[in-house]
């Protein structure tokens, strides 16, 4: 805190927790389907790194495997999809490997013995070859046959009655067939729309339903209550958590933004309408006289002079 803020200004900067330990979860996953989406001989060679806003940063030991596997991608998104279905995953980006990652995805080329493929590599090296070359058979090879296989899984799915979504292109089963997009992709929709309502009402928490479709079009009423349940709990949690603050007077300012907006959302009313009784009866009476406790002034004596 650089100093006083308006309440406005801190629900404004305001993001419900948790959202900081999605993508944790979400890259593990991913990591943990990276050799089963793309076969044991390329996940040899890659490794998925990082997960961030819908893009999978994928390394490679050479520019060349980078090219190759970009024509790739829509399959891998795919396979990561189908299974990882709570993964909103959108893009993969491949870049080259550097330092010790290079040289251990380097070190894993299939040769006969690792003396060969050493001198392979430190000659390509030499030469000022990409080492992607050298082995650009077996990368070419391993291409081919993943094609061959998602064209053969393709003709399979289409035949039984598989439908492509019409967000992502990705194939939904027969069973789903029914909706134009798959199951991620609504999924990815719904957070969407609820994100866009939670952050109304972090910036107004005393909305009604009726009056937060003046300002969020096509909100629904369950996906209302769904999104002011989940902050109320939050909200609520944050309050108990500072409680050892407000014992000893030392409130901060989030701690004072969060109890306001809980006792707002609770009783869907500003806060300016908002009595002490009202206070009291959500928070508690400590923590309705911490709320509305002024700052005291210091009194100046007059001069005498």
């Amino acid at each position: 805190m650089t100093g006083p803020q308006s309440l406005r200004a801190l629900l404004a900067a305001y993001r419900p927790a948790g959202e900081r330990t999605r993508a944790g979860g979400e890259a593990g996953a991913l990591a943990a389907s990276w050799p089963e989406a793309v076969g044991a001989d390329v996940a040899r060679r890659t490794r998925a790194a990082t997960y961030r806003d819908g893009t999978l940063t994928v390394l490679t030991p050479s520019s060349a495997w980078s090219h190759q596997l970009t024509f790739l991608a829509p399959t891998i998104i795919e396979r990561l999809r189908e299974r990882c279905p709570g993964v909103d995953l959108r893009r993969l980006k491949f870049i080259v490997a550097t330092g010790r990652s290079r040289a251990l995805l380097v070190g894993a080329a299939p040769s006969r013995s690792r003396a060969r493929t050493q001198a392979r590599v430190a000659g390509a090296a030499r030469a000022g070859v990409d080492d992607g070359a050298v082995a650009g058979e077996s990368l070419e090879e391993l291409l081919q046959r993943l094609r061959r296989e998602q064209a053969s899984l393709d003709a399979q799915r289409a035949q039984a009655g598989w439908r492509r979504c019409a967000t992502c292109g990705c194939w939904a089963d027969a069973s789903a067939a029914r909706t134009p997009v798959c199951v991620v992709c609504a999924d990815a929709s719904r957070r969407a729309a609820d994100g866009r309502i939670a952050g109304a009402i972090a910036g107004a928490p005393w909305l009604t339903f009726k009056e937060l479709r003046e300002h969020v079009p096509g909100v629904d009423a369950r996906s209302y209550e769904r999104v002011r349940r989940t902050l109320m709990t939050q909200w609520e949690q944050q309050v108990f958590n500072a409680r050892q603050r407000l014992r000893r007077d030392a409130l901060d300012a989030s701690d004072r933004v969060v109890a306001w907006s809980y006792a707002m959302l609770a009783t869907q009313r500003r806060k300016d309408d908002l009595s002490e009784s009202a206070l009291a009866g959500v928070l508690g009476r400590a923590w309705a006289d911490a709320l509305g406790r002024k700052a005291a002034r210091p009194v100046r004596e007059k001069s005498t002079k």
